[in-house]
């Protein structure tokens, strides 16, 4: 796990909860009376803390601090299957939407591909840990970034490396592949987004510097949400890009520790948080972002999140494993 969410790994012991919270006339957010929930992990088989999860339709893969790599029907309670192919906790797991094989990082220094439950190439390199990885639609190219300041273009049938591009403090936390802008964004403990042409991994843009490290991203059109390092609600943040304008559309600031993670789920965003809790934002007639559902899972602190469908959503916790969340009529729900 990265270095800014090793202290957060102790539980937090308050209860659950779970609110929806409407807008009043100033466009603040009210909370409703509080309900209780008492929610289930699904049972993943790590043997230590659950740092990285991705979910298409009913399967979902997850990484952990133990090297292993799960993967799991979520909907039947089952294990499909189970690979130890990393010798260092997964940083980061991606499934293929098409075919169901997916892709691991790790702090070891590779990339392994999975195809029909075996390991299909192991891609070797980088110097550092590799903290980013994405793929095409195809699953021919992948790229991958790295703590040795690098991002790596590979193509998987020959596992080689074939583009290398090197920047001074770049750091990478977190890469996402568009093919409808066809680019890269990145994010950076140098506290930067970048975007890169994924034909050469050449660097094309790099948007002004933030007050905090920037630790994962996520696009959706030409629209692109990155989440900030922090603490005692100092940075904590999640800013909302515009990749065409190449501006910085929205702020928004409820969370009070690092936020790991942000996805778009339908018209929404959903958010995870070394704080424990997750939230869902809506924007209101006005474009402004709110909160319009929170819940506080009491499962200690939040590593990482996926998005399944318009109302599936798994969140990673270092301490419960792996929590299954439902969103309805703008509400979150176990």
């Amino acid at each position: 796990m990265g270095k800014w969410a090793s202290k957060h790994k102790k539980g937090i012991s308050k209860k659950a909860k779970a609110y929806s919270a409407p807008e009043n006339n100033d466009g603040q957010t009210k909370p409703l009376p509080t309900k209780q929930f008492s929610p289930n992990p699904v049972k993943f088989h790590h043997s230590d803390a659950v740092t990285c999860v991705d979910i298409c339709r009913e399967v979902c893969v997850s990484g952990g601090n133990d090297g292993t790599i799960i993967l799991q029907n979520i909907r039947k309670d089952k294990l499909v299957n189970r690979f130890s192919g990393h010798n260092r906790e997964v940083t980061k797991v991606c499934l293929h939407r098409g075919t169901g094989n997916c892709v691991s990082a790790s702090r070891d220094k590779s990339i392994k591909v999975w195809r029909d439950s075996k390991e299909q190439c192991r891609l070797t390199g980088h110097e550092l840990s590799v903290t980013g990885v994405a793929f095409d639609s195809a699953l021919c190219r992948i790229w991958s970034g790295s703590r040795d300041n690098t991002v790596r273009l590979w193509d998987v049938e020959s596992s080689n490396c074939v583009a290398i591009s090197k920047l001074s403090r770049n750091l990478v936390t977190d890469l996402c592949y568009s093919p409808e802008m066809n680019l890269l964004a990145q994010t950076s403990e140098d506290q930067t987004l970048k975007l890169w042409d994924p034909r050469n991994v050449e660097c094309t843009f790099t948007f002004p510097t933030q007050n905090q490290i920037l630790t994962s991203c996520s696009v959706s059109d030409s629209i692109c949400v990155t989440t900030n390092n922090g603490f005692s609600g100092q940075g904590c943040e999640i800013c909302i890009w515009d990749l065409r304008q190449r501006r910085l559309l929205h702020s928004l600031k409820e969370h009070t520790e690092t936020v790991s993670g942000c996805k778009f789920i339908g018209r929404h965003l959903v958010s995870c948080s070394h704080d424990a809790t997750v939230k869902l934002w809506s924007q209101n007639s006005d474009s402004k972002w709110s909160v319009c559902s929170n819940l506080h899972p009491s499962a200690g602190a939040l590593s990482s999140l996926s998005v399944a469908d318009d109302n599936t959503i798994l969140i990673c916790s270092y301490d419960k494993g792996v929590l299954l969340i439902n969103m309805s009529h703008n509400t979150l729900t176990f």
